[in-house]
């Protein structure tokens, strides 16, 4: 309870210095003035576009028993990820990963879901440019397509996720939540999951490999990749099932806090055993009334 507290109020007080700090200057404005023009000033952000959804070409893994080969990047772009190059000697900035918050059958890339991962450095203007690779699984290009399909089963709507500021770890979520092997499925013009036969998991979590459910109940759940080699690694069943929309992991590598997209909801924690080891913990629920 004292912890939640502290961090909705360090929020919030994060929030208001910056407020402060942005509009520092009060401007009195003569009543009755009517202006009719409106002048900003220039952003001092810049701007550079990196990759482009179903016009950038993603390198694919064999799927569906069509071979590996490249297909249009999924998308409707939601979370953006990025793991830092941490090895020695690197030039390269790190890795880019972004979700695609749809459904939508793919005979190449996967269906439902998605998500693509690139890796960038800053060249001598720092400006961030792209960066070829070579993955352990033989694929060659600059954009991978991350495989779900024959690693934890498809994805759907991939939308917030996780990015970890303590070790660059990257989880998407997925959001929309599915209630029947029906509502795994798209329209006629944008059909879903082509196979609604039962899901046997295959998983390192306690109590959940060799567990054989519906297909439309291994959807829902914050599901970790590895950007490096674009691939999934684990969906996080003991998290629990929801309609995720984002997560932080809290710096001592052990809390996680959740929230699904849903009105109303919850504030959800999971609290590992060992620092950096998700697969074993608990999960909590805040009750905001509780006493304590």
């Amino acid at each position: 309870m004292k912890f939640f507290h502290s961090l909705i109020f360090c929020f919030t007080a994060t929030m208001c210095l910056q407020a402060q700090g942005i509009f520092d200057e009060v401007i009195n404005v003569p009543e009755g003035y009517a202006p009719t023009e409106v002048i900003m000033p220039p952003s001092p952000l810049d701007t550079q576009i990196l990759f482009i959804g179903g016009v950038d070409m993603v390198q694919t893994v064999e799927t569906y028993g069509n071979p590996a080969g490249e297909a249009p990047a999924k998308e409707w772009h939601d979370f953006i990820g990025f793991t830092p190059d941490v090895e020695p000697g690197t030039e390269d900035f790190g890795w880019i990963s972004i979700n695609h918050e749809r459904i939508t059958r793919d005979d190449k890339i996967g269906d439902g879901g998605g998500m693509t991962v690139f890796k960038v450095r800053r060249d001598e203007n720092d400006k961030p440019v792209k960066v070829a690779q070579t993955l352990e699984d033989g694929r060659e290009g600059v954009f991978f397509n991350v495989d779900f399909v024959n690693t934890v089963g498809e994805t759907g709507m991939n939308c917030g996720g996780i990015s970890s500021t303590v070790d660059g770890r990257i989880w998407t979520a997925e959001e929309w939540f599915r209630t029947s092997n029906g509502s795994i499925a798209g329209d006629e013009d944008n059909p879903g999951v082509r196979d609604t036969s039962d899901f046997t998991i295959s998983s390192d979590i306690p109590g959940w490999d060799g567990v054989t459910v519906k297909k439309y109940e291994n959807f829902n759940y914050m599901t970790e990749i590895d950007p490096r080699q674009a691939k999934a690694i684990r969906k996080q069943y003991n998290r629990g099932r929801q309609p995720f929309e984002g997560g932080f992991i809290e710096p001592s590598n052990k809390p996680v806090f959740l929230g699904p997209d849903a009105t109303p909801g919850f504030f959800g924690m999971f609290v590992a055993e060992t620092p950096g080891d998700f697969t074993k913990g608990t999960l909590f629920a805040y009750k905001h009334d509780k006493e304590g």
